[in-house]
């Protein structure tokens, strides 16, 4: 997806601010079977067996291998989280602005215990919107956000 390199380079034209690709900051591989569909067309394909997906526990969902090389939202969350350790090492005490997924993002505030995965789905996160998060060495730590609906049940 460019959408997310796009809008990148789009704020940093207007802040005057460079910009870095990390590839750890890319969305979930969905891997071969369900290459280039978004979630609707998952869905879709997926039937029943998606159905059925949806009626796991969040901590279930979290670490589902659809298929073999199927990257399970946990493992996508564990690349973001080194990638804004790594981060936070090489710009101490700085503001970063992250350009990144929706799906990503979700599943990390998820990780970081801001809300259940299950009051994270897909479509809550807002095209544009954005999270202040706070790292102090050790834990994250969610100060502000904009465009996102928890949706608890």
């Amino acid at each position: 997806m460019t959408r997310a390199r796009d809008t990148a380079i789009i704020i940093g034209k207007v802040l005057q601010l460079s910009i870095r690709q990390d590839a750890r900051l890319r969305e979930r591989d969905r891997g071969k079977h369900l290459l280039g569909m978004n979630e609707k067309e998952v869905r879709k394909y997926l039937g029943v067996i998606y159905e059925e997906y949806l009626s796991f526990s969040s901590e279930q969902q979290f670490h589902h291998h659809f298929f073999d090389d199927y990257e399970t939202y946990y493992e996508t969350v564990i690349r973001m989280r080194n990638c804004l350790q790594d981060i936070s090492k090489e710009y101490p005490n700085k503001t970063v602005l992250l350009v990144t997924h929706g799906a990503i993002t979700r599943a990390f505030l998820a990780y970081i215990g801001f809300a259940p995965f299950s009051a994270l789905p897909s479509g809550s996160f807002q095209n544009c919107g954005y999270i202040n998060l706070i790292y102090n060495g050790e834990l994250f730590h969610v100060e502000k956000t904009k465009g996102l609906n928890v949706i608890y049940e």
